[in-house]
């Protein structure tokens, strides 16, 4: 499997660093509830293993605890609501001692968006995992509207609504104190090659970095860091 461009990219993660990162996780039941992206659907690129953000932080974590359990509830095209309904009580009953929540993506494409619906919904998700004993990973999605070349009104439009369920994601982290993962503002956002064909979704390398951040803030967590623990990283100047 060819993987050289991944080993080169400054926003990628070795296994070597990942086990640095991750030396010492407890975590032995890993969950992962939501939509498409946190089903772990992406679109092949050159260079990077075609392996899903969740399936290659589980990878990782196998590595410090061999027995590690996932369990992957999520479903293409679920809004929260319905990962609320549909998907929290499994998960529970699993009994995870690690949790990722990715969703409400789906939920901005909704005509009449209330916002407010998907906030009470990703609480009690959150909330619900929380109670339940996990610790949660939470997300804010790459900033797709930066790679885009759209008109402006529905550009905008489209940056109003994800930025409002960044924030609104962001809020519920801060209330339920999860392991928060911030891709919105990651600079790889403005390089198509991070996404699919469909601009949905993303492509591998898009997966590999997401997985990458991820394995940061489970570090960060742990009390381990590369280097300064900057992250990302920079490309180095030509």
């Amino acid at each position: 499997m060819d993987a050289s461009a991944e080993t080169r990219d400054p926003y990628c993660l070795t296994s070597a660093e990942e086990d640095a990162l991750l030396a010492g996780a407890p975590w032995s039941r890993f969950a992962v509830v939501g939509d498409s992206i946190a089903k772990g659907v992406l679109e092949e690129a050159d260079g990077y293993r075609p392996v899903s953000w969740c399936d290659r932080v589980a990878e990782a974590m196998r590595r410090q605890q061999g027995g590690l359990q996932m369990l992957n509830v999520a479903r293409m095209y679920a809004l929260s609501e319905e990962v609320l309904n549909e998907q929290l009580a499994n998960t529970v009953a699993f009994g995870p001692d690690l949790a990722a929540v990715v969703c409400g993506g789906n939920d901005t494409f909704v005509p009449n968006w209330d916002p407010a619906r998907t906030d009470a919904a990703l609480d009690r998700i959150v909330g619900g995992l929380v109670e339940a004993g996990a610790e949660v990973i939470t997300f804010t999605m790459f900033d797709i509207v930066a790679a885009l070349n759209m008109p402006a009104e529905f550009g905008a439009d489209m940056d109003k609504r994800l930025a409002t369920l960044a924030d609104l994601t962001r809020r519920i982290s801060q209330r339920h104190g999860t392991l928060h993962v911030e891709m919105r503002v990651h600079p790889a956002c403005r390089e198509a090659s991070v996404y699919a064909s469909d601009f949905q979704h993303a492509s591998a390398r898009g997966h590999a970095i997401c997985a990458a951040g991820t394995i940061h803030r489970l570090g960060a967590r742990l009390g381990n860091r590369l280097g300064d623990g900057a992250w990302p990283r920079e490309p180095a100047a030509a």
